[in-house]
């Protein structure tokens, strides 16, 4: 977002900030992007696990009138769902499946899914891609599929948890291609983290089977208690629910539970046996660690959104809940062994099974596989993230709501670990829910009981103590019918059918159940027919109720298409061109890239119009490609290199070079012609012409001529077809430079502006075809192009017709120019690479010649050496090379840092207080050291470098953009703020003369290396593994002098001064890396008081001392400073999140209008007697802020765009691939808020109801301009259908006229 400050408001900081009374690593590098987000989306096969009923009951005849069996109903369902190719074509889906108990299939190896088959090459059930051989083997297992036996369901659930849970195997269902490739090289040799897991369960009635003792149906085979044999040796069977019971009643705090401390046996005779737990009741109750969800998210009982998903189980023993005890004592009846220890009269007691929604909620909220274990992380869907923040759900009977925040509303899965959702089929009236049951409790109890699953009280009895157990002694379950108006239904009791059953829809009874008034049940008996609903919700999938055999195709087909639909969105959201747009006083310049044309490239040209503002096509409606693929001699292109050859005698590199192939080391050193003569994955095509040195740095130049042919490459023409021979332009903004425009009252430079005030006017942006490109601005016609010596590893690549679908940036960085004094005045260029490579390089741009035709342009190849000043660059590598210069230099990402009251003109670009020149830069990110450090470049004399490192030693870390305050007003910078990608903003001293002085700020009572704040509420991490709650700061702080009082006790007096010192604002979020795309970590907006005061400099003794121009920092509460620092609090102060106050945007949005929404912002009154600035976090899931803040017609509101970022791969479609996870397109947002106070604007700026101060904007470039006394902010909307685009903006109004007022409480 681009604004031009009004001149009115154009103050120097001098005096706004003094007024007039002046008395006294290699570290494990980031992964980034290789291209813009949304342009494709590579297409992972889901695994699904299909797990069947087949017990007695499955044979049923009653469907379709009594004609057919639920089993006959079944294997037509499947037989037509699954032989339809063209619902579930060829490797669409993985596949395994299940049944409760075994038949033969003749020629087929079925076994019950679960650890040990995850290792089996043999079995033909396990986890295979769905092609012809699997489809063919499954279809004849639905041919043979019986059965006759009762229901134990959860043995479906639990095989499918312990299958998804076993250790990685070739065979496995998490390799890439089960039976083939475990994991691919590419992804570090692990398999996708990414792949969407499904469970599909169908069954015909409740659960059933044994519940406890040795004889339990449900029993873990490999439990430590294993019966050996029906006499007194080994333990008793430990019931299958000692592992999921209790696991959705879980709770997020630390939570007391029987301990597990050694206790004496209490074992007697030949029938008993010891205590192997060592569980003695006598010991009191010990804290046990409580269950967050892995993205941070607390599962709190005290959340009323988690009561959905909790439930009534009977109380028994677990790892997760200690109540109750396995067998310690048994006697033998007819050969069995019975407990006889936990209940007067003998037997165990009555502990019942736990339920399948415990289960399938462990399976979605306890991750499936170590996230090391995995490359790559799941993402949410985008439905997800465009979901209001609430939803309020309505028994349609009673009428009475409940609300679910979204990331608890089953509708959606936020889960971002690796997880398995959980479809389920009721498949006849027996297996659908008939009754709606209160919370449990006497009837007088009820109300109280709402949302409550545990029992809260402390007491001792036969088995020890309890404390937060289940209520598993008390009543119930009861219907929910009148007898209670808390509870009532409104149906007495019978459940209320959602208007959906395939699937069952929320518009029934789930309010109820969502706000506490209604209680699942985990009970023998009619109750367990919920189960199988419950268990969808917890699963986060779907469930389906079929009394009709016709019906069950349909919801097969359905479960079907929703998988497909989340695993492949529609790639129609995906992105087919982008631009940026970089505006200054003469136009509008916006730079394109079309992925689907080979990534062509170009920059247009708008004029504004003196009329009236607005503007119109320039250059004859031509873009600067269409100038460069005209040309008919690309001989005469001036195109210049770095040339590193150290030739015999010399102690430096040739430097700046044509970039021409020549049979010499002219332009080239060898190792160059050796890397642009590569071949292969990382180089170009093979064969006599394709690897011809000459033949590719012609093609890198423009020629056509090799060009593959539309009907494909042939030895004869091997090079990547291109729709233009310029390359892709897609992070790198546009650089306008005219007539010198820094207006310096120094030696020479008014001569200096004087001679080049007819400049001839260009544009300069870097490219991904590997160069930076100089335009006239006039006409969009290229004068010069210069390739940096860090891309030459990787050139040879963009001959190759892989590129095409292999985007790579070289040339991504966006350049900017000043005026240096190096014994002459002239104008430099810096340009960086971005993700292309590290470093820097820096040409000399003064003389690309005039307007009048009065001077000629020295941009020439015999100038080639005097026009490239340094070149810096490095190719991508964290490999340190024992030099901090270099292994100090990362990839800059970072946008030139502009003057607010001057957008032509750079403040990175400086002469430093020992008054040499300098480029002053963060050091980027992924540099081989891994720290932050702050690059003073200096562009006079012998050009050396002065690094400023933050630590000594780091990891993972960088400095982003720079802002350059200057304190006393001369022109020099004194105070540097940036932040890094750990979230640290850190302030800079360069005040002094002497630069060995330069470093880090101190603050009181803080050691050295202490940053001025760190923003740390960076909760919800998805895509990245990191779980650090720091936020990185990648866009450059805003500073404004804070003009605000505060109340002061002076004695016995109460006095009114100013706050004083430095509002530093500045947000969170990047967009760098394949992964960040994806990322739900909260980002923030924050403003923070540096209270830091200053003194002048002085030289000389009094009474003839006289100001340097410099200033000091006020570190003492005396002396000089003693009027602004009168105690330890004055001094410099660290600020923390708890010395900040909120602001907030409300959920709802305050209007709608033109299709676009309009919010508030609610912020808290600041009182700077307790509290040192605000913070606002970005309420859209995935927002944040990436480009650099503006202020508001030069008032004291900060402009401030946010996106969520678009979300796609580079990929071939067909490459299975974790990058960028779900398509889905950019969407933007614009906040005006005060950066003192946090606040809306005061005076109405946006047109619609009293204080809006947010709208949403279309994605992409967005610009603003002054027209008929309003500030028009604009962007382009895509056309329906994708071709073309509409003009969107929105008319504000203009500040009022008014003066900043100084604030003299600053210096001394």
């Amino acid at each position: 977002m681009l604004f031009r400050t009004p001149s009115r408001f154009r103050k120097t900081l001098l005096a706004s900030l003094i007024g007039t009374a002046l008395a006294p690593h290699s570290a494990l590098a980031l992964d980034f992007a290789q291209a813009p987000p949304g342009t494709v989306e590579p297409y992972v096969a889901p695994n699904v696990i299909l797990s069947l009923d087949n017990s007695g009951s499955m044979g049923t005849m009653d469907m379709v009138n009594g004609t057919k069996s639920r089993r006959q109903v079944l294997k037509e369902a499947l037989k037509a769902v699954f032989n339809d190719t063209t619902l579930l074509p060829d490797r669409k889906i993985r596949l395994a499946w299940q049944a409760l108990g075994p038949f033969t299939v003749s020629g087929l190896n079925i076994e019950p899914l679960g650890t040990a088959i995850a290792a089996s090459s043999t079995v033909h059930n396990r986890m295979r891609v769905l092609d012809t051989s699997h489809r063919t083997n499954f279809i004849k297992y639905v041919d043979a599929f019986t059965g006759d036996m009762w229901t134990p369901t959860h043995f479906l659930v639990k095989r499918a948890d312990d299958y998804m849970r076993a250790p990685l195997n070739l065979n496995g269902p998490w390799a890439d291609t089960p039976g083939e490739t475990l994991a691919s090289a590419t992804n570090d040799n692990k398999p996708l983290g990414c792949r969407r897991n499904y469970h599909i369960m169908l069954t015909d009635g409740q659960w059933n089977g044994y519940y406890y003792g040795p004889q339990a149906t449900y029993y873990d085979a490999s439990s430590p208690y294993k019966e050996v044999n029906n006499n007194n040796t080994s333990y008793p069977a430990e019931d299958i629910n000692t592992d999921p019971i209790n696991y959705d009643n879980q709770d997020s705090n630390t939570f007391k539970a029987y301990g597990r401390a050694a206790g004496s046996s209490t074992a007697t005779g030949t029938n008993a046996i010891a205590n192997v737990l060592g569980n003695d009741p006598s010991v009191a109750p010990k804290d046990y660690p409580g269950f967050v969800l892995p993205d941070g998210t607390l599962y709190s009982r005290a959340n009323s959104n988690t009561w959905l998903y909790r439930d009534i189980d009977y109380l028994t023993y677990s790892d997760m809940h200690e109540g109750y005890l396995p067998c310690k004592k048994y006697k033998l009846v007819s050969g069995k062994r019975e407990c006889d220890d936990l209940k007067s009269g003998g037997g165990r007691r009555g502990g019942l099974i736990s339920s399948l929604s415990d289960w399938t909620f462990k399976s979605w909220a306890s991750p499936l596989q170590p996230a090391s274990n995995l490359s790559g992380q799941v993402s949410p869907l985008p439905d997800y993230e465009k979901a209001p923040p609430t939803e309020t759900f309505e028994n349609k009977i009673t009428k009475k709501t409940a609300t679910l925040q979204k990331y608890w509303n089953p509708r959606y899965n936020p889960a971002t670990w690796p997880h398995m959702v959980t479809f389920t089929i009721g498949f006849s009236k027996d297996a659908i829910p008939t009754d709606q049951y209160r919370p449990i409790g006497k009837t007088a109890d009820v109300a109280s009981n709402i949302g409550v699953y545990w029992n809260t009280t402390t007491r001792k009895n036969e088995i020890g103590w309890r404390k937060d157990e289940l209520l598993w002694e008390q009543n119930g379950p009861y219907v929910a019918d009148s007898s209670n108006p808390d509870t009532n239904n409104g149906n007495n009791g019978t459940l209320i059918t959602p208007s959906s059953t395939l699937p069952y829809g929320y518009d029934g009874s789930f309010a109820d159940y969502a706000a506490g008034r209604a209680q699942w049940y985990a009970v023998k008996g009619g109750e367990a027919n919920q189960d199988m609903w419950h268990g969808a919700i917890n699963g986060r999938g779907q469930f389906y109720a079929v009394e009709k055999g016709e019906d069950l195709k349909k919801a097969f087909e359905q479960i079907v298409r929703t998988i497909n639909a989340e695993t492949e969105p529609d790639r129609g959201s995906t992105a087919t061109s982008g631009s940026n747009a970089s505006q200054n006083d003469v136009g509008i310049f916006t730079a394109n890239y079309v992925p689907k044309e080979g990534w062509r490239g170009s920059v247009s040209s708008e004029v504004f119009k003196s009329s009236d503002g607005t503007t119109e096509q320039a250059w004859d409606g031509k873009t600067t490609a269409d100038k460069l693929d005209a040309l008919t001699d690309i001989s005469t292109r001036l195109v210049l290199t770095w040339n590193d050859t150290i030739r015999a005698g010399q102690t430096t590199p040739v430097g700046g070079a044509p970039f021409k192939w020549t049979a010499d080391n002219a332009n080239f050193s060898p190792d160059q012609k050796t890397l642009l003569t590569r071949t292969g994955t990382d180089g170009g095509p093979t064969g006599t012409v394709g690897a011809n040195g000459d033949n590719r740095v012609k093609f890198l130049r423009g020629a056509r001529g090799l060009e593959c042919p539309a009907s494909g490459c042939t030895p004869e023409k091997p090079f990547r077809q291109r729709w233009s021979s310029q390359g892709s332009i897609v992070n790198s903004e546009v650089w306008y430079v005219g007539a010198p425009v820094s207006n310096y009252a120094l030696n020479g430079y008014p001569a200096f502006t004087r001679t080049w005030s007819k400049r001839k006017p260009m544009l300069y942006v870097g490219g991904n075809d590997g160069m930076l490109h100089g335009f006239t601005a006039e006409d969009g016609t290229e004068r010069i192009a210069y390739v940096p010596r860090g891309v030459i590893r990787d050139l040879s690549k963009l001959t190759n017709p892989s590129f095409n679908n292999n985007h790579q940036y070289f040339v991504d960085g966006s350049p900017m120019t000043g005026d240096v004094f190096d014994s002459a005045w002239k104008t430099l260029l810096i340009g960086t690479l971005g993700a292309g490579g590290r470093g820097y390089f820096i040409l000399d741009v003064t003389n690309p010649g005039k307007t009048d035709s009065t001077s000629s342009s020295n941009f020439t190849e015999t100038n080639a050496n005097s026009l490239v000043v340094m070149d810096k660059t490095q190719p991508p590598s964290t490999t340190t090379v024992g030099n901090d210069d270099v292994d100090d230099l990362g990839h800059i990402f970072a946008k030139p840092v502009m003057d607010d009251a001057n957008l032509q003109r750079t403040t990175q670009i400086v002469r430093m207080n020992n008054n040499r020149w300098a480029v002053v830069m963060g050091n980027g990110y992924n540099s081989a050291n891994g720290r932050a450090v702050l690059l003073i470049q200096y562009l006079d004399g012998a050009k050396e470098l002065l690094r400023i490192p933050t630590l000594t030693t780091d990891t993972n870390n960088g400095l982003s953009a720079p802002r350059l305050v200057d304190i006393s007003g001369d022109g020099r910078p004194d105070v540097v703020y940036a932040g890094d990608l750990k979230g640290n903003l850190w302030k800079f001293l360069i005040n002094t003369e002497d630069p060995s002085q330069w470093g880090l700020a101190m603050w009181e009572g803080k050691a050295a290396g202490t940053p001025l704040f760190t923003a740390n509420r960076g909760t919800g991490h998805s895509a990245n593994t990191n779980s650090s709650t720091r936020q990185s700061i990648t866009a450059v702080p805003s500073v404004r002098v804070n003009d605000r009082t505060k109340k002061i006790t002076d004695g016995d007096l109460e006095k009114t001064v100013f706050v004083g010192g430095m509002m530093v604002a500045f947000g969170t979020g990047r967009n760098i890396t394949k992964l960040d795309q994806a990322e739900q970590q909260q980002q923030t907006l924050y403003s923070v008081l540096d209270n830091t005061r200053y003194e002048r400099e002085m030289t000389g003794t009094a009474p003839n001392e006289k100001p340097t121009g410099r200033v000091k920092v006020c570190a003492t509460t005396g002396g000089a400073c003693g009027k602004l620092v009168k105690t330890s609090a004055d001094l410099p102060q660290a600020v923390a999140q708890s010395d900040l106050v909120q602001s907030t945007i409300p959920d709802a949005a305050a209007q709608t209008r033109d299709g676009r929404q309009f919010w508030k912002v609610n912020a808290t009154t600041l009182n700077w007697s307790e509290k040192k600035g605000w913070f606002l976090d970005f309420p859209e899931t995935r927002e944040r802020l990436l480009k650099p803040m503006q202020f508001y017609d030069g008032s004291n509101l900060l402009a401030v765009s946010t996106q969520i970022p678009a979300k796609g791969s580079r990929l071939d479609p067909a490459v299975e691939s974790c990058e960028g996870g779900a398509v889905d397109k950019e969407r933007q947002f614009v906040t005006f808020i005060n950066i003192m106070d946090g606040q809306a604007p005061r005076v109405p700026i946006i047109d619609g109801v009293s204080d809006l101060a947010r709208y949403s904007m279309p994605p992409g470039a967005l610009t603003m301009i002054v027209k008929d006394n309003r500030i028009h902010m604009r962007g382009r909307q895509p056309k329906p259908g994708g071709t073309g685009t509409d003009l969107v903006e929105e008319k504000m109004r203009r500040m009022p006229e008014m003066s900043l007022r100084p604030n003299w409480r600053q210096l001394k």
